[in-house]
């Protein structure tokens, strides 16, 4: 449970702490979203996709499309950018052969000018 301060008086004395169903964005379960966007996403024709797999693929997008790293924790709900990092590693592996090309070649430029 969160703790809420009570709309009347602000003060810290005045703690709620009784769940409010007014909080929630909606009254339906989990599974009921889950089997709406299921039925949505056949209708488009659309593949399936747990909720947690678009939380992956919105990661991966803004890895890749180099969005500050600051603002993808936000957005995702991290306190930090080190969980970004080590859970979505893999995309960098493309960028790091990329990287690895690139070096290698102004080494050979250095050891072998005349090439």
């Amino acid at each position: 449970m969160t703790s809420r301060v009570a709309a009347d008086s602000g003060s810290p004395d005045s703690m709620d702490t009784a769940p409010h169903t007014s909080d929630h964005l909606t009254e339906l379960t989990g599974h009921a979203i889950y089997c709406g966007f299921s039925r949505i996403c056949e209708k488009a024709g659309i593949p399936h996709y747990r909720f947690h797999d678009l939380h992956h693929v919105n990661a991966s997008v803004m890895l890749e499309a180099k969005i500050p790293d600051k603002y993808s924790a936000k957005r995702m709900g991290h306190a930090t950018p080190n969980m970004l990092k080590t859970t979505y590693q893999h995309i960098f592996r493309e960028d790091e052969r990329l990287y690895d090309d690139v070096i290698e070649e102004g080494l050979e430029a250095i050891l072998h000018p005349d090439k």
